[in-house]
């Protein structure tokens, strides 16, 4: 195959070269990212989207998300209702259903381009361009990631156990760096209660990263072999990289399942690439690291690329000349969006800060 040909075929070789790639964790360290923060909400989340509203191709622009609530909290005395089943006047408050539709609000790309001159080396046209794509799709993964984080922040609600030992300021909560122990998890167990969230999940960055390492040793320490225990009964992410240095600070959310929603559009759902033009070429790539929950099912994150070959005038020397490569564009649309509050209008969100000890 020459340098820069690309057909439908070609793709399942460079399929094999990501597998070898991954495969290889040592010399491609840069492969490997965590992405803890957008798994938590991803794999988590309660949710199910309507399938009349799938987003494939370009009319459909919005999906709509069903919730089940119910918000009365209310018995009624026996004695006031004595006659109800004479007069067969039976009445209660109907189960809601929250129906909530969503338009994509996040867009990214990742443009690149791989150069037939620079393919006559140790490294195949395949071998570059499973590179490539492997690099602009972790990216886009990143930037998911981010995106959860700092909307997680953005919609912390206000701490409703206003006894708890921490100093609330704001839409969060600050507990000194002594705190931050195994011990503090039964202080966000009575906050999740009074916040109302049914259906906890702990994102954290580096705040309990030492106690939760040291807690796997101290387990056969007669005096400290509940830690383990302790950190055991949560559904915990931890990602020290990306939370601090979004949110500007050692953060901790703790967060129910059903608070958020994310799911992704794509234009294309041919994962072999179709020619659209005689030099264009479209095709939906899955993400290898992230998959969302939509009811009982695991939907992986799909990106639609981009590929056309062109060339651009490149100056060597006195003269210029054509410089011929395949231009490929990597896009991720999708949509992270709050879910229906709850009765107390709380969004279910809760942000915990470490803070220097005085």
């Amino acid at each position: 195959m020459a340098a820069g040909d690309f057909t439908a075929s070609t793709m399942s070789t460079v399929l094999l070269k990501q597998e070898e790639m991954f495969a290889d964790a040592r010399s491609n360290r840069e492969l490997q990212y965590p992405l803890d923060s957008a798994k938590s909400l991803l794999e988590n989340q309660l949710v199910r989207f309507d399938k009349a509203t799938i987003l494939k191709g370009k009319n459909c622009v919005q999906v709509k998300a069903a919730f089940l609530k119910a918000c009365r909290d209310a018995t009624v005395d026996m004695t006031d209702s004595e006659n109800d089943e004479v007069d067969c006047t039976y009445d209660g408050a109907e189960i809601e259903s929250d129906a909530v539709t969503f338009e994509a609000n996040k867009a990214w790309r990742e443009p690149f381009v791989v150069w037939d001159d620079e393919c006559a080396d140790m490294y195949t046209f395949e071998d570059k361009l499973a590179y490539a794509l492997a690099i602009a799709t972790l990216n886009l993964e990143k930037r998911i990631s981010t995106d959860v984080i700092a909307f997680l922040h953005a919609n912390a609600m206000a701490n409703l156990y206003t006894d708890t030992y921490g100093s609330i300021v704001g839409v969060t909560t600050e507990f000194p760096a002594n705190e931050w122990t195994p011990d503090l998890l039964a202080e966000f167990d009575i906050t999740a209660e009074f916040a109302e969230i049914r259906n906890p999940i702990l994102l954290t960055g580096t705040n309990f990263k030492n106690a939760i390492y040291n807690a796997q040793y101290n387990f056969a320490n007669l005096d400290q072999k509940d830690q383990r225990l302790k950190f055991d009964a949560w559904r915990w992410y931890m990602d020290p990289r990306t939370v601090d240095s979004t949110v500007g600070a050692k953060a901790t959310f703790l967060f129910d399942a059903g608070a958020v929603a994310f799911w992704a559009k794509n234009e294309f759902t041919n994962l072999a690439p179709m020619q659209q033009t005689g030099d264009q070429a479209t095709f939906a790539l899955p993400s290898r690291n992230l998959k969302y929950r939509d009811g009982q099912s695991m939907v992986p994150v799909m990106f639609d690329v981009y590929m056309k070959r062109d060339c651009k005038i490149a100056t060597v020397g006195p003269s210029g000349k054509r410089r011929y490569g395949t231009f490929v564009d990597v896009w991720a649309t999708y949509g992270i969006q709050l879910g229906p509050e709850d009765c107390g209008n709380g969004t279910g969100i809760l942000e915990f800060v470490n803070v220097p000890a005085v």
